[in-house]
């Protein structure tokens, strides 16, 4: 383009800047483009704009002048709004905006500069993120966000809600009552969330890497980033009261849940769990726009942007510099089996959109603290040691509950428990507690600590009593907020899954790709079970986790824990936050070590020790031929 070949970076330490020309609202929009020394130890002084680009289609003329030039320049209608908005009346207003400042037609160019914009807008003296222009009573969705953040602080590292000091009205910081806002509120807030900028994927990396000034601005309303988060979780957390929009308004904010809750620093496994639901056009930014956001170790496990590459030779390089540097296959845990794609099966495809739940946020230890055995042997085949424990006989699908109500959740368990083969005989105590944990992937309340969105044991076993003996639904028995009400919510996770019977009778919850004849496998350093599909040539096709109750906490390594002794999710510190621990019913003690390790006798666990003390998610590298000293059945898998 003839605008950028007037001022074509000279090296790599150098930006674009956009000065936008002072005018009123509806005054052409002019802005002035110069280049600027970008060094991050004296970086220019700048705003940095965060917003969705909209459609190309209709754009609006803007004037862009240079030392040499005035050119006339079709941006987005969404971008010319954000420019309206942002205009200062009197004085110029200096912003990196990505459309204007990169050539997006230089391959060369974007690559380079998308690899810096994680410190482009690091270094913004402040970012604005720029929701739209001001409909559906947004200015009063906005007020009611600053007003909900000022009543509630969020305890981050559990999830927890408590009232803010001063707060006038203490219901908002209770994450047990109803949310008291009123219809209009409920809606304007509603119709904010549905914003597109939400759903972006590249602002993950714009707003969670600004300074603490970064402002949310919608219309002409503006307030912080970090406030009106602070809003969003306790929305997220809270029962919402019942009005027009209610059922909408929280089906969204399950749909932002990744937003909401992202950590600072995320990992590699985390990119569809956390960034699931968010979008981008090209799906080389599925690892692209996340790279800044990476954990100190795992951002150099992603190659630096280069837009000449295929998307799935991206995602190998990263699954293959992720195994070779940590013992874990946690990573797998990340795949859904296409039987289209081309690429190997233990490569996630980050580009297709995540249509079940994560099972990370689960308590799950299939493999006690093991770290992964496995190897290349050649060119895209995976080797990996583990045992295989049942085979799939029956399936059942689940269908979406992302928005199902109560009695609609209810009645998917009614269909589950009374397609049973012995349905006519009263289920007993294990196996009321069997079906509890599996219907919610073992998110009971005894087995992550400080979360009152989960269920007691007790009454998930109720409910499944109820709907073993298909019992109407009774609306005063799964009142909002009571303790059946929430194994109703945590079996939302479910959705779009199978209920699976396994030949050793077991019972679990398996990936819709799955058939009859998969393997049901623990693979060292993974701790989810995992299904494999045996090919005519003797390799597997991993086709993803499950839930299958039984094999969810290292039975099928170390057998079974010790009667007093039970798997949880426990904060370690403030620094490590939530760990897979164990809770000793006896002394009421949470320690991070499996007391099943003992068993390895051959093994020194000094070091391990040492390292469980700094974080309780360190894992343990043993030799295979140390469990089948144990008479574990330990073999390879070659993964294709």
């Amino acid at each position: 383009m003839a605008l950028y070949g007037d001022l074509a970076l000279p090296a790599q330490g150098y930006i674009r800047l956009a000065t936008i020309a002072p005018g009123n609202f509806k005054d052409d929009i002019t802005v002035h483009i110069s280049i600027a020394d970008f060094d991050k130890d004296k970086a220019p002084e700048y705003e940095a704009l965060s917003y969705a680009w909209g459609s190309e289609d209709d754009p609006e003329l803007i004037q862009i002048k240079t030392e040499g030039n005035n050119i006339t320049c079709p941006v987005t209608r969404n971008l010319a709004t954000a420019l309206r908005h942002l205009r200062k009346a009197d004085a110029p207003r200096v912003m990196w905006i990505d459309a204007i400042c990169i050539d997006q037609s230089d391959r060369a160019e974007k690559s380079h500069q998308v690899e810096r914009m994680g410190e482009i807008y690091q270094l913004a003296k402040r970012v604005v993120a720029f929701l739209g222009p001001e409909e559906n009573d947004s200015s009063h969705g906005m007020d009611m966000m600053r007003y909900i953040r000022s009543q509630a602080e969020v305890d981050w590292s559990c999830n927890d809600l408590n009232p803010a000091k001063g707060a006038k009205d203490t219901r908002f910081g209770d994450a047990r009552s109803v949310l008291p806002l009123a219809s209009r509120n409920v809606s304007a807030i509603y119709h904010i969330l549905c914003r597109s900028w939400f759903e972006r994927l590249w602002i993950r990396q714009e707003i969670f890497l600004a300074s603490a000034e970064a402002v949310i601005q919608c219309g002409n309303t503006e307030t912080t980033w970090l406030l009106f988060r602070r809003a969003l979780a306790c929305l997220s957390i809270k029962l919402i009261p019942a009005h027009r929009h209610s059922q909408a308004c929280r089906q969204r904010l399950l749909y932002l849940f990744g937003l909401i809750w992202q950590a600072n620093l995320v990992s590699l496994w985390d990119i569809h769990e956390v960034f699931g639901n968010a979008t981008c056009s090209d799906p080389r930014d599925r690892v692209f726009a996340v790279r800044a956001l990476l954990k100190p170790g795992e951002k150099d496990l992603c190659p630096v942007p280069d837009y000449t590459r295929s998307f799935m030779d991206i995602y190998e390089d990263v699954v293959l510099n992720f195994l070779g540097k940590f013992t874990t296959l946690g990573i797998l845990r990340e795949c859904n089996f296409d039987p289209h794609a081309s690429s190997p099966s233990w490569v996630p495809n980050w580009s297709k959109r995540r249509t079940t739940a994560s099972l990370r946020p689960c308590p799950l230890m299939a493999s006690s603290q093991f770290a992964g055995h496995y190897d290349i042997p050649k060119p895209s085949v995976l080797r990996v040691a583990g045992v295989a424990c049942t085979t799939i006989c029956e399936l059942q699908a689940i269908p979406d509950l992302s928005d199902a109500t109560g009695d609609r959740l209810y009645e998917v368990c009614c269909q589950i428990l009374t397609t049973r083969v012995d349905n006519q005989i009263s289920l007993s105590d294990d196996e009321l507690e069997a079906y509890a944990r599996t219907l919610v992937c073992g998110c009971i309340a005894d087995g992550v600590d400080r979360n009152r969105a989960h269920p007691s044991l007790e009454a998930a076993k109720s409910v499944i009593a109820l709907a073993s003996s298909a019992a109407a639904y009774d609306n005063a028995a799964f009142a909002a907020g009571s303790d059946k009400a929430k194994f109703l919510d945590a079996s939302v996770i479910m959705g779009g899954y199978q209920f699976a019977r396994c030949a050793d009778n077991s019972i679990g919850i398996v990936p819709m790709a799955a058939r009859p004849g998969d393997q049901v496998c623990v693979l060292m350093g993974c701790h989810s079970p995992m299904l494999l599909r045996p090919t005519a040539s003797g390799e597997s096709l991993l086709i993803g986790e499950g839930y299958v109750n039984g094999l969810c906490q290292g039975e099928a390594l170390l057998g079974p824990l010790p009667k007093n002794v039970r798997l949880v999710k426990a904060i370690q510190n403030a620094e490590v936050g939530y760990a897979l621990g164990f809770a000793d019913s006896t002394s009421g003690s949470v320690f991070f070590e499996d007391p099943r390790l003992k068993k390895l006798s051959k093994v020194n666990l000094s070091g391990f020790r040492e390292q469980l003390k700094a974080n309780g998610n360190s894992v343990l590298s043993v030799d295979p031929n140390e469990l089948r000293d144990l008479g574990v059945n330990i073999r390879y898998f070659s993964l294709t």
